[in-house]
């Protein structure tokens, strides 16, 4: 006893400084997630509306019930005390940490307390969805492996208490997103699938129950949802998108280096369970399977909803690798596995604080541009097309125009008010403007646009008889008023 309780401060320590580093690249001025700006202008209309005229002139305010607020409800208590920029940082900065404790509780759950395989989840947790700015689903994420873990804790608790513990957490789960409600869900049923040599009966009993606390959240937004802008239409993924989906687990903006680390990855997990010093688990290889089973399953697009297969492996990761267990007799010998580890989790910070940290001077000057212009003002977005998606995010500029409504409450066409999802709609004279990507020419403005913003302007091309002046421009961009 004594020489165990010796052992968990080095352990702990260990964690806490995994816990440091993952939030070195949160402390940075400014965040180079995909879909921020957008999501950090919808806050900032949300705030203002109804009072604010420059943010009344173009949205409103549309109420639902729906599995897409985590950001909404945080920021909504913490703007309180802090700005809303900061609310959001602070947010993003949770991500992780949730992530990552997220999985140790898990693994020592179905594992025990001499798990340290979860420890890799560090090196998912800027995967492709964080880094795309997918920040709802992501919270959510690290929201259900604290709900599952706790799961796994009560599940064999009396069922009025099992309900009065995970009904507000599961429900928390689906309002921060439905892709990680769902992700919550697979991970249940795959324990259960796990443990369904004990009979039928046992297993469901045991669905019956877990029903219990994770079909009244889902009825819940069904029933709340309104009449949100959305579609019928199913997209499926074609094989590359797939292998895509699998890559986004490391990969987002350089793929050289990121599926290298996926590969070193594998290849040490892979070493570890050839050479016996780790095993997944039962549970482990039960989930593993359920979820490879949905992902093939799933679609791209549903209902309005985009990249929704995309997302899913990256979150599996997270249960997965939390299941996977050393081998009893072996495990003096993962410490080697353990170094390697670290060196990957560090070399995977690194590149993301360079790499973000080289973006800083370009999204600085955009946003101080865009913060300068008028209150009002109608801003126009031309992007240039480097053809090449890796490229294109290196940075990723493609919503960056958001923060001219977020910082100057300007209207901005591509934003995200209006999409499936969002509480916030355009009002009907602006809606006709809208539009989903940014085009790479501009032939003409539409008669009620003040600015153009042309990003990437060596790729962009401008009509020669359209009446512009250049006010501002910097690294990657220029912006122009009629």
């Amino acid at each position: 006893m004594i020489q165990a309780a010796a052992r968990r401060p080095p352990a702990l320590v260990t964690d806490l400084a995994i816990s440091v580093a993952l939030l070195l690249p949160m402390l940075l001025p400014r965040l180079p997630l995909l879909d921020l700006p957008g999501h950090l202008a919808i806050e900032h209309i949300l705030a203002g509306l109804p009072n604010d005229p420059a943010y009344a002139r173009f949205y409103l305010f549309q109420p639902a019930v729906m599995g897409n607020l985590a950001l909404h409800w945080f920021v909504l208590l913490a703007r309180q005390v802090v700005p809303i920029d900061l609310a959001v940082r602070i947010f993003c900065a949770l991500i992780p940490l949730m992530l990552f404790w997220g999985s140790r509780a898990v693994a020592h759950r179905l594992v025990g307390t001499q798990a340290r395989a979860w420890r890799f989840a560090a090196l998912f947790a800027y995967g492709g969805p964080l880094q795309f700015g997918f920040v709802d689903f992501c919270f959510g994420v690290g929201l259900a492996l604290l709900v599952f873990a706790l799961w796994l804790r009560w599940r064999a608790a009396p069922l009025w208490r099992q309900c009065a513990l995970l009904l507000l957490p599961a429900t928390a789960v689906l309002l921060s997103h439905l892709a990680a409600f769902g992700a919550l869900g697979v991970a249940v049923g795959a324990i259960l699938l796990a443990e369904v040599t004990s009979g039928p009966r046992p297993f469901f009993v045991a669905t019956a129950r877990a029903t219990c606390w994770l079909l009244p959240p889902l009825l819940l937004v069904v029933l709340g949802a309104g009449n949100q802008p959305g579609s019928d239409l199913l997209m499926w993924a074609t094989p590359r998108q797939k292998l895509e989906a699998l890559a986004a687990i490391t990969m987002f903006a350089y793929p050289a280096y990121e599926l290298a680390l996926l590969g070193l990855l594998l290849s040490a997990g892979l070493l570890g369970w050839i050479g016996g010093y780790l095993h997944p688990t039962r549970a482990g290889w039960s989930l593993a399977v359920c979820f490879a089973l949905v992902f093939v399953l799933l679609p791209r697009d549903v209902a309005g909803a985009g990249l929704v297969d995309y997302r899913l492996p990256w979150a599996a990761s997270f249960f997965i690798v939390a299941a996977i267990a050393p081998s009893a007799p072996h495990r003096w010998r993962i410490l080697p596995l353990g170094a390697v580890g670290g060196l990957l989790i560090a070399a995977r910070i690194v590149l993301i604080l360079l790499s973000w940290r080289s973006w800083q001077n370009e999204l600085a000057g955009i946003d101080a541009a865009l913060g300068a212009l008028p209150r009002g003002a109608v801003l126009m977005v031309a992007e240039g097309d480097p053809g090449s998606e890796s490229l294109a995010r290196r940075p990723p500029l493609r919503h960056v125009a958001a923060y001219a409504t977020a910082h100057a409450a300007a209207f901005e066409p591509n934003g995200f008010a209006g999409l499936a999802g969002q509480l916030v709609a355009l009002r009907p004279p602006w809606r006709d403007l809208w539009r989903v990507k940014p085009p790479p020419a501009i032939d003409q403005l539409d008669p009620r646009a003040t600015h153009l913003l042309v990003l990437r302007p060596e790729l962009v091309r401008l009509a020669p008889d359209i009446a512009l002046h250049a006010i501002a421009q910097g690294i990657g961009f220029v912006l122009y008023e009629r």
